[in-house]
């Protein structure tokens, strides 16, 4: 597929200016360029998103990328979600909306359309940077040994605007090494090459860390990941985000992606589980609270000493679900 031009597509909504409305990345035609750069393809998963999916379709579809596939898959929405998307089905390499059973199945739907060198799945209120895929294009193109190529991502909260913030560089390869014990992955901004999937590539049983389990199981097959100093993507907070509110149902797939790739006797999971997780849960709730605070604070560094010797430093340390609570007291508890 080839991705169109800014004036070949729609007019952008009234009051819509910039990225992706008014400005498109420049096209990269040179063969010279381009020959070694892989195929990639995107899929969108959605769900009566139709306030926000056509800046996530027209952030892809003005990449100016030479070879692309861009499969949207809608999961039987009854907002305007579906009229947006026929507006752009001329350049969509397809889409489908009818029920499905849930979000993993809908990106599974996708990939399994893909013909492409390396894939990515862009959430329907998520953003593609300009000129991201280049950017990825070339990464890939640079070496044949590169499985996965990671960048930075810009956190937006739409109605908090002052807690947006660029994500830190993209973690180093100590950080990555440490898989599954901690997700240093922001998932929009993370590519991968389709042959390295199983299948199918996402656990459907997964709801709140299907893409921390692909990283880990990415990891187990010992790929080789790149990383890029430059911001690929935004991840759009529009509300109570699902994997950050999802309590103790998200502290329990957590714990079972970390059992399914790890390899200690008693999983280090286990006890930040039931031990570290509670403790920051009262240690959020009570922060302003010194004298709950300092006890439980004094717990904390107890914890890390004692695992210390069996699990290591580093890991003991690094595995904290202390975003979890943290988002809770941001957005309330949607368990």
């Amino acid at each position: 597929m080839r991705c169109p031009k800014l004036d070949e597509l729609p007019p952008p909504l009234p009051g819509k200016t910039g990225w992706p409305w008014t400005e498109e990345t420049p096209a990269v035609t040179k063969e010279s360029v381009t020959s070694n750069w892989p195929s990639i393809g995107i899929v969108t998963p959605s769900f009566n998103q139709g306030e926000f999916i056509e800046q996530t379709i027209r952030s892809i579809l003005l990449q100016g990328y030479p070879r692309i596939e861009y499969f949207v898959i809608d999961g039987g929405s009854t907002d305007e979600s579906v009229e947006v998307i026929r507006k752009y089905e001329p350049w969509l390499s397809g889409w489908v909306s009818e029920a499905d059973r849930g979000q993993s199945h809908a990106i599974n739907k996708g990939f399994a359309r893909c013909s492409t060198d390396v894939v990515n799945w862009i959430n329907s209120d998520d953003i593609v940077m300009p000129g991201a895929l280049q950017t990825v294009g070339r990464a890939f193109g640079e070496s044949t040994e590169t499985d996965v190529v990671l960048g930075r991502c810009r956190y937006e909260y739409l109605f908090e605007p002052e807690a947006s913030h660029l994500d830190q560089p993209a973690p180093t390869q100590d950080r990555i090494a440490l898989l599954p014990t901690i997700n240093p992955v922001t998932q929009p901004s993370c590519f991968y090459r389709r042959t390295l999937l199983r299948e199918p590539p996402i656990d459907e049983s997964l709801h709140y860390t299907m893409d921390f389990d692909l990283w880990a199981y990415l990891h187990s097959r010992q790929a080789r990941w790149k990383l890029v100093d430059e911001t690929l993507s935004t991840f759009q907070f529009s509300g109570p985000n699902k994997t950050l509110t999802g309590g103790r149902k998200t502290v329990g797939e957590i714990d079972r992606v970390y059992r399914r790739y790890a390899t200690d006797r008693v999983p280090l999971s286990f006890w930040c589980r039931w031990i570290r997780y509670p403790v920051e849960c009262l240690h959020v709730r009570y922060h302003d609270v010194a004298l709950i605070r300092k006890p439980l604070t004094a717990l904390l560094h107890l914890y890390i000493m004692g695992l210390s010797p069996f699990y290591g430093g580093e890991r003991v340390r690094a595995m904290s679900w202390r975003w979890i609570p943290e988002s809770q007291a941001r957005w309330g508890h949607h368990a």
